[in-house]
C-alpha cells in the first residue's frame, strides 16, 4: 500500500512538473525524447530556454504514466508496421516472380537494338539481353589477339590474381592474392596452357586499363549507342584468362555491359526475386559450395544459362545474380559508363568494393 501511495506521489510531482511547460514545447519534448534524441543536447536546449532544472524535466518526463504508454504503443506500432511491411514485400516478390515466369522468352537475343528500344524494354525494366552483331563491329574483334600481345605488352606490367586454386574465397580475396607480372608474358604463359585452369586470371579489380600502355585498347573498341566515351574513366574493366576460370554467384550494384571479345563464357543467371539467396550470402556473394554445378542442380525456377560467344555482349541489370565460366581462352570487357543514369539504390555492403563486373 506504501508502494502505491509513494507511485502516486511521484506521478503527482512528474505531472505537476511537466504541466510548467508550454503545451507545444511538451509535445516537442515528447517526440524528440521518443525517437532518442541525445540527452546531454536537450539539457542544454532546455537550460537556453530558462529551465532551472533540466534534468528533473527529463526524469519528470520519462516517469510520467502517458509518456510511457505512448511509447509502448509506438512500439507496438512499429513492430506491427514492420510485420506489414514485410508481408508486402513478400506480395510484391511473389508478384514479380509470378509476372516472370509468364514470359515466352526470359532471355532474348537482338540483333544489335536502338538505343531507345534498349533503354525501354531493357535498361529500366532490369530484363537481361544478348547482343549480337555490335561488338562483332569493333575493331577489338580482330585485333585483341592473345598472340600479339606477347610482344605489344612484354614491357608492360598489370596485375593478375594468382594462387585461386587454393583458396576457396578467391573472388573475395581478389586483392589479397594479387602479383604484378608483363602482361606480354602472361599472354604466352595462356597461350601454352593445355588444360583449363583457374589458378591465375587478370580480373577487373586488377586495374589494368588504368595502365596508360593497356589503355591504347579502348581504341579499338565503340562503345556507342549504349554507353558514352567520355565516361570511359573507372567504367572499363578488362578481364583475360584460360579456360576454367570462375567467378563465383553473386550479384552487383550497378547495371553492367559485358562484352565478349576473344573466346566465350558460360553465364548462370537468377533473377533478384530469388529472396532466399540474399537470405544466405555474404555481402554481394552466394554462400555455395565452390563444387555446386548450377546447371545440373538449379537454385531456381527462373535460374538462365547462356554461352557468350566472342563478338556478342550481355546486358546483365543490377541486383541479378550471377556466375561465369570461361570455356576457352577468354578476353572480356565489362562497361558500366551508360547513357542513361546508373544511380541506383541498391545494397552496398562495402563501399570500397569494387562493383565492376568480370
Amino acid at each position: 500500500m506504501g508502494d502505491d501511495k509513494q507511485i502516486e506521489a511521484q506521478e503527482g510531482e512528474a505531472w505537476a512538473r511537466l504541466s510548467e511547460l508550454e503545451p507545444e514545447w511538451l509535445m516537442w519534448l515528447c517526440e524528440v525524447c521518443a525517437e532518442g534524441a541525445d540527452e546531454g543536447e536537450l539539457k542544454v536546449l532546455l537550460s537556453e530556454q530558462g529551465e532551472a532544472d533540466p534534468q528533473g524535466v527529463l526524469r519528470a518526463l520519462k516517469a510520467h504514466p502517458i509518456y510511457r504508454w505512448a511509447r509502448e504503443r509506438e512500439r507496438r506500432e512499429a513492430r506491427s508496421s514492420g510485420r506489414r511491411a514485410g508481408r508486402r514485400a513478400q506480395m510484391y516478390r511473389a508478384l514479380q516472380e509470378q509476372a516472370w515466369g509468364m514470359r515466352a522468352q526470359p532471355l532474348t537475343r537482338l540483333s544489335a537494338p536502338s538505343a531507345e528500344h534498349f533503354f525501354e524494354e531493357y535498361y529500366c525494366a532490369l530484363r537481361p539481353v544478348v547482343i549480337t552483331d555490335w561488338v562483332s563491329q569493333w575493331p577489338a574483334c580482330e585485333r585483341w589477339d592473345p598472340s600479339s600481345w606477347v610482344e605489344r605488352f612484354a614491357d608492360v606490367d598489370v596485375d593478375v590474381c594468382e594462387g585461386r586454386e587454393g583458396d576457396p574465397l578467391f573472388d573475395r580475396h581478389a586483392q589479397q592474392l594479387i602479383k604484378r607480372v608483363s602482361l606480354g608474358s602472361f599472354a604466352q604463359e595462356l597461350l601454352e596452357l593445355e588444360a583449363p585452369s583457374n589458378a591465375r586470371y587478370l580480373v577487373a579489380r586488377g586495374y589494368a586499363l588504368e595502365r596508360p600502355e593497356v589503355a591504347t585498347l579502348l581504341d579499338d573498341v565503340d562503345e556507342r549507342p549504349y554507353l558514352t566515351p567520355t565516361r570511359r574513366e573507372g567504367s572499363m574493366a578488362l578481364w583475360f584468362g584460360p579456360a576454367g576460370t570462375y567467378t563465383p554467384l553473386h550479384h552487383d550494384t550497378c547495371q553492367i555491359m559485358f562484352a565478349q571479345i576473344w573466346g566465350e563464357k558460360r553465364f548462370t543467371l537468377i533473377p533478384p526475386h530469388a529472396q532466399e539467396l540474399f537470405e544466405q550470402a555474404t555481402n554481394m556473394y552466394a554462400d555455395l559450395p565452390l563444387e555446386r554445378n548450377l546447371e545440373a542442380e538449379p537454385l531456381h525456377p527462373h535460374q538462365l544459362s547462356l554461352t557468350l560467344r566472342a563478338g556478342e555482349a550481355l546486358f546483365i541489370p543490377v541486383g541479378w545474380w550471377h556466375a561465369v565460366r570461361s570455356t576457352s581462352l577468354s578476353i572480356s570487357l565489362a562497361m558500366t559508363g551508360f547513357e542513361w543514369p546508373q544511380g541506383f539504390s541498391w545494397y552496398e555492403p562495402n563501399r570500397g568494393f569494387s562493383s565492376r563486373a568480370h
